[in-house]
């Protein structure tokens, strides 16, 4: 068809075929040509064997016209050829290119406005579409539109030409090349040939791909290279041979929606040399041989890696390549690092980060400047969390919805290493159970684990060191870190799941670190130490950390070589070993102050050896340590004999021992000194029980005055104040029968610790807190036989209290309900006597039923009732309700039931569920799912029997070390001292003391023991060598004496009738600088300070 007037044509079932031996037509199969136009070509007309091509439409006005379902076969060129310049508007729809020698379909030179759908091409050498030079110059207001457009293209097995014959471009199923601009490509299946779509050209710009799927190319799946602007939009790209998409040298691509590599045989994305590009899809490569994502000298990017599994190398690789953004990052299981980010890389940004299971690092910064690691998600199970090295600028911080989670690494969740790594910035983390550290700093310079201004900046627990610090050159702070774990209901950073334990050490810094900081940190609950200085550290500084609840000591200075570490202005309490230890000639063996003197409002002591201007710091401490600092005083040079002496202004609060620490001018920093008070001083801080209040009750004194602990109608006696200052044991008989109860100093509840039958009394406290062994009436049979028994305490509840929530209830409100209406809560326990229940009402208090049931495991719900009872709170808050006694099962559910409608109201802790609570109403059970019920249960532990003679043993005493217990009794036909091992054997009596001996305890230095004897006549306060020798009369009054203790500040407390009624006294040991301590109506007796 050929010339400007040749229109309106239609050519329909029509065959052109040059035979099989190409004898005839040795041009195209139909020519449209010379401003042919509106001509159409339907219905299954064939274009078979031609020497050119199937179809050609060219020229100038050659237009609008329609080729419909054409069928082109082996032609010697392509199958359809639309050419400019000049031939616009052209449109086929269903079109088949078949074993041509050319590409299937071919668009060219100018050939504007073709629109093309439904094309199959196969088999054809050329490739399957190519669209060459269809560009346009475009006017500065011209609106642009889509210069051709092709959709619902599938080209399968396009054939590679002759060996030889030159080309242009790898066998593609798409190619786009010569300056092709402002074209349209959707729908496309490519299968086979060497390159699935081809972009190529210096000129070749502003080109949309959509909605196309790769299956099998030998070489690269996409590849676009100098072109410009280009977009790509959801790719689907499968076992290519070499790489998934490659972009090389091109500036503004765009990938949106989705992308999706599958098994290449390369990389599965990779750019070289490319800016400007934005790869903002949702990007999953899976299984690539080698990189999921490389990026080689490259600049301004940005990638959406969302998905990268299995990689036979790294997840995403960046070399030499500057400001690189990353999003939604997610790589899990690559044969490398996760991300790796080389020395010649800048200004790289990585968000939302998850990387797992890597064989390498999750991140491995490895030598790159300027990085920015925000918004972490999981980094985990991988051989280290992020590995930095000899990178600078870096900073590493958590997710803006919670805490980046950094756990579960073979090696340390962060590992900073290379000298020349500088300015490290790690915030807003939870790094937890990772193999040797949660974070390792190895070399650098400028490394900050934490910022200042920002409690609680990361959570680091249950590693073997939550930090570890070494290397002679490291420079590094900690700040504002959770190192172990926060106390329940302290805000901080929580992060999801179950609470974590410590780690084996807080903190260390080792192999001769210099000038670390450590300050406003709580290292708190870690197995063993909380900070520990070793093997030639120096120069620590450490100020406004809590160091508490540590497992061992709570700093550990080892190494004569670890010197000026000064460790001034922290709250140090509760740790099991020293607040502060030095060991092996740590800080040059600096000595501790002592405190010698305290009045209402001075305290003033002895720094013999220490240079004048040395800093004394004296805090108050329920134990040896310093819990809270009362002021500071510089050593100043004292008059006569007095060596060196310092002073100081300070109010001591109530129930606070007083301990020093010096800190020299070179910041050796000493252990915590005790106070020695001396016959000028006075015991602090004890326990006592007194009548004047007309029964029994249990009394705290302290510098600011006398506090009622039980106030109870009951009769309240034999007070033991815990080792750490916080608890009190004591005996009651307020409910069944005398038992050990507990009451906490600051005026808390009380709770029994034993219940039953038999009389439980005597109670003594182990050293550590952990245990307390007691006088038991019963002992399998015999009632009345006092034998020595011992309670374990040292578990998660030390008084067998049983809660599924931290204690605060989530909402003032909580839940009432209509009367006849319940509320429980399901217990797990060891079977055992129910000693109390708790329930925690946030309003309209009143009466109420409480009731006990079985547990029907058969049909998870609560069975049978066992006990059930009527009680009345007088006020919200806890209220505890100690039950007849009762013994249950490992399961069993208690449960709070309304008389009147909405009293009262139960708290509920709605950011817990456990599962384990359940509602009555319209008198049926049901689970309470989004929330957890505030009752408790009370369980006491058991107990284990030490002594087993049928003479009567009594008043145990822990020797200070916690090894043997001395204890009184008549097995030797009259009431004598013996001694025996911590678990009850060996037992052997303590020779050569005079009269009936009971009622021992033991100096601090479990040297010697203080006890009654009645060997003068009367019973008397007397003391001895813990062998028997040296016995002496302290007293040696005619008055009766009773219930000696020796204190850690050097006193003995006793009770004594001397001034015509019981009184507390107080003696120095020898006797002398005798004090009394009570003056009240009624009998004050019982004495007691650890």
């Amino acid at each position: 068809m050929e010339g400007v007037g040749t229109a309106h044509n239609t050519l329909r079932n029509a065959m052109v075929w040059a035979g099989a031996e190409n004898a005839g037509n040795r041009g195209p199969g139909l020519h449209i040509r010379g401003g042919a136009s509106d001509n159409v070509v339907v219905a299954l007309c064939r274009f078979e064997y031609n020497q050119g091509d199937g179809i050609l439409i060219e020229g100038a006005g050659t237009s609008r016209n329609m080729v419909g379902e054409p069928d082109t076969r082996w032609n010697q060129g392509a199958g359809l050829v639309i050419r400019g310049p000049g031939a616009e508007a052209n449109v086929g729809d269903g079109v088949m290119a078949f074993g041509c020698q050319g590409p299937g379909v071919v668009i060219a030179d100018g050939a504007l406005g073709t629109e093309l759908t439904r094309v199959d091409i196969r088999e054809c050498a050329g490739g399957g579409l190519r669209i060459d030079g269809v560009t346009k110059t475009w006017g500065g207001e011209e609106e642009r539109t889509a210069l051709a457009t092709v959709s619902g293209l599938e080209v399968r097995n396009p054939q590679t030409p002759p060996a030889g014959e030159p080309r242009e471009v790898p066998v593609c199923g798409v190619a786009l090349l010569g300056g092709t601009s402002d074209v349209r490509v959707t729908d496309v299946d490519c299968y086979d040939g060497e390159c699935g779509v081809f972009v190529g050209g210096v000129e070749t710009t502003r080109n949309r791909l959509e909605d196309v799927n790769v299956d099998t190319p030998s070489g690269v799946g996409v590849h676009i290279e100098d072109a410009t602007d280009t977009t790509l939009a959801d790719f689907q790209i499968s076992g290519a041979g070499s790489h998934g998409l490659q972009i090389v040298a091109a500036h503004g691509t765009q990938v949106q929606g989705s992308l999706r590599i599958v098994n290449p045989g390369g990389d599965g994305v990779r750019l070289i040399d490319t800016w400007a590009a934005s790869l903002d899809a949702q990007m999953q490569v899976q299984s690539a041989a080698q990189n999921g994502v490389l990026v080689q000298g490259c600049s301004d990017l940005f990638l959406r890696p969302t998905g990268i599994q299995n990689a036979g190398a790294n997840g995403v690789e960046l070399q030499g390549s500057t400001d690189v953004e990353l999003h939604q990052v997610s790589v899990s299981r690559a044969q490398g690092d996760g991300v790796l980010v080389d020395a010649q890389c800048s200004g790289v940004s990585i968000e939302e980060l998850d990387c797992q299971g890597n064989t390498g690092a999750g991140i491995h910064l490895a030598g790159a400047t300027n990085v920015e690691i925000g918004n972490i998600h999981n980094i985990y199970r991988n051989e280290v969390g992020v590995d930095v090295a000899s990178a600078t600028n870096v900073r590493i911080e958590g997710s803006t919805q919670g805490v980046g989670d950094i756990s579960g690494n073979s090696s340390a969740g962060i590992r900073v290493q290379g000298e020349s790594t500088q300015s490290v910035q790690i915030h807003g983390t939870r790094i937890a159970t990772n193999g040797t550290a949660g974070v390792q700093v190895e070399a650098g310079s400028g490394i900050a684990v934490g910022l200042p201004g920002e409690p609680f900046s990361n959570l680091i627990a249950d590693n073997p060191v939550g930090i570890l610090a070494t290397g002679s050159d490291t420079q590094v702070e900690v700040c504002n870190n959770v190192v172990g774990v926060p106390p329940a209901g302290e805000a901080g950073m929580s992060g999801s799941g179950a609470p974590l334990p410590g780690n084996a050490t807080g903190i260390q810094f080792a192999a001769g670190i210099s000038g670390a900081t450590v300050r406003d940190n709580l290292v708190r609950g870690n197995v063993q130490c909380g900070v520990v200085v070793q093997d030639g550290a120096k120069s620590t500084t450490a100020t406004g950390n809590r160091i508490e609840d540590n497992g061992g000591d709570g700093v550990r200075i080892q190494s004569a070589a670890s010197t000026g570490n000064m460790f001034g202005g922290n709250r140090i309490t509760g740790n099991r070993g020293q607040g502060i230890a030095l060991v092996d000639g740590a800080n040059g063996g600096i000595a501790a102050p002592v405190i010698r003197q305290v009045s209402q409002h001075t305290v003033s002591g002895t720094a013999d050896g220490l240079p004048t201007g040395t800093q004394v710091e004296v805090y108050a401490d329920s134990g040896d340590e310093g819990r809270q600092l009362l002021g500071t005083a510089r050593v100043r040079e004292g008059e006569g004999r007095n060596g060196q002496t310092f002073s100081l202004s300070a109010k001591v609060p109530a129930g606070a021992r007083l301990n020093a620490l010096a800190i020299a001018p070179n910041g050796n920093t000493s252990e915590f000194g005790p106070a020695q008070l001396g016959g000028g001083g006075e015991v602090q801080t004890y326990v006592f029980s007194s009548t004047r209040t007309g029964q029994a009750d249990v009394f705290l004194r302290t510098p600011q005055g006398v506090a009622n602990l039980t106030g109870a109608s009951s009769v309240d006696r034999q007070p033991r104040l815990s080792p750490n200052g916080l608890s009190v044991a004591f005996v009651s008989d307020r409910a069944d029968g005398t038992q050990l109860w507990r009451v906490p100093t600051d005026g808390g509840q009380a709770y029994p610790f034993t219940l039953g039958e038999q009389p439980n009394h005597s109670p003594d406290w182990h050293p550590d807190g952990g245990r307390l062994a007691y006088v038991s009436e019963y002992d399998g049979g015999r009632e009345g036989n006092p034998e020595i028994h011992l309670l374990t305490l040292d578990t998660p509840a030390p008084t067998g209290e049983i809660a599924y929530e931290d204690g605060t209830p989530s909402s003032s409100a909580g839940w009432g309900g209509s009367a006849g209406g319940g509320a429980g809560v399901h217990f797990s326990s060891a079977p055992g006597r129910l000693g109390a229940i708790r329930f925690y009402l946030t309003q309209s208090p009143g009466a109420f039923l409480w009731r006990v049931y079985d547990w029907d495991a058969a049909n998870e719900r609560p069975g049978e009732l066992l006990a059930e009872g009527e009680t009345e709170a007088a006020a919200t808050g806890w209220h505890m309700v100690i039950a007849p006694p009762l013994d249950v099962a490992g399961e069993f559910v208690v449960c709070l039931f309304r008389i009147v409608d909405d009293q009262p109201w139960i708290g509920v802790n709605w950011d817990n569920t456990s599962g384990r609570s359940w509602r009555y109403t319209n008198d049926k059970w049901s689970i309470q799912w989004g929330g957890d019920y505030m009752i408790r249960a009370v369980v006491p532990p058991p107990s284990t029997r030490l002594t087993t003679d049928p003479a009567i043993d009594q008043d145990p005493a822990w020797s200070p070390d916690g090894a043997r217990i001395a204890f009184a009794s008549d097995r030797g036909g009259t009431m004598a001292l013996w001694m025996m091992d911590a678990d009850g054997s060996n037992p052997q009596p303590v020779p050569g003391l005079p009269g009936n001996q009971t009622q021992p305890r033991w100096s601090p230095d479990g040297a010697r023991l203080v006890f009654i004897s009645d060997a003068a006549g009367n019973p008397d306060v007397w003391s001895a060598n813990a062998d028997g020798t040296e016995a002496v009369n302290l007293t040696d009054s005619p008055h009766p004496e009773r219930d000696p203790c020796w204190t850690a500040d050097g006193f003995i407390l006793f009770a004594s009738e001397r001034d015509a009624g019981w009184e507390v006294y107080q003696m120095l040991p020898d006797g002398t600088s005798l004090r009394r301590l009570t003056t009240s109506f009624g009998e004050n007796t019982e004495p007691h300070a650890p």
